[in-house]
């Protein structure tokens, strides 16, 4: 957050400066290692050929001794739940937020 023309080191403040540089990081890494395995294996039709054809099915039948389709659902299901909920990394945007509009937006800044 800038004020008075200084920059201010610490606090909510330095998480969001430290969490966007973050982001841009991770996203640039993630773009360049998915070019370069794409390119490794061949193109994107030889990856989609290599790879056998049930993995490209979310949904199981129900009776799948591996990923069944209730299973994935709800397991995913309550997975989300906890980690939006529960999780201190999650929790802390929300409750730094100066009001209740700010706290869903992930800030007090």
């Amino acid at each position: 957050m800038v004020q008075g023309g200084a920059l201010l080191a610490g606090g909510l403040a330095a998480v969001v400066a430290t969490d966007s540089f973050q982001v841009v990081l991770m996203i640039a890494g993630s773009a360049t290692l998915t070019i370069v395995s794409i390119h490794e294996v061949g193109g994107l039709a030889e990856l989609i050929h290599a790879v056998p054809d049930d993995y490209w099915h979310l949904f199981k039948p129900a009776d799948d001794s591996d990923w069944p389709w209730p299973a994935v659902v709800l397991g995913y299901t309550v997975s989300a739940i906890w980690f939006w909920c529960t999780d201190q990394s999650i929790v802390q945007w929300v409750l730094g937020g100066r009001d209740i509009e700010q706290g869903p937006k992930g800030g007090g800044v």
